[in-house]
């Protein structure tokens, strides 16, 4: 991510089926979570696909090699997404959320169980 360029990239082959995809329709979902944390993030934005070598190797992170050895790799393509909304929830404090089940089991009352908030993008 790269919060200067208002972008999130993501690496990918050439000949994976998502290249297609963001072809016919650009809108994508990314879904970020913070398991032991109980964070979770869900990011709507467009996307757009590159072969752009100097920018892969700016966002190349090590485990990258996992998938693509280098990121001189000519197959390697850029996806670019643009955030447009994103969605947040934030349930870390399970102590509380475990005393709001609780009221919610003996006392019938509705709480909210983690933080939420969406964000829309202004340009």
């Amino acid at each position: 991510m790269r919060r200067d360029e208002g972008a999130i990239y993501v690496l990918t082959d050439r000949q994976g089926c998502k290249l297609d995809q963001i072809s016919a329709n650009p809108n994508v979902t990314l879904a970020f979570s913070d398991e032991r944390a109980n964070d979770y993030v869900v990011i709507n934005g467009t996307a757009e696909v590159r072969h752009d070598p100097e920018k892969a190797r700016e966002v190349w992170r090590f485990s990258d090699a996992t998938f693509f050895k280098s990121p001189d790799n000519p197959d390697l393509r850029v996806i670019v997404v643009r955030p447009t909304a994103a969605e947040l929830w934030d349930g870390s404090n399970l102590l509380i959320s475990g005393a709001k089940m609780l009221a919610e089991r003996l006392m019938g009352a509705r709480t909210e169980l983690v933080e939420n908030a969406k964000v829309d993008r202004l340009d």
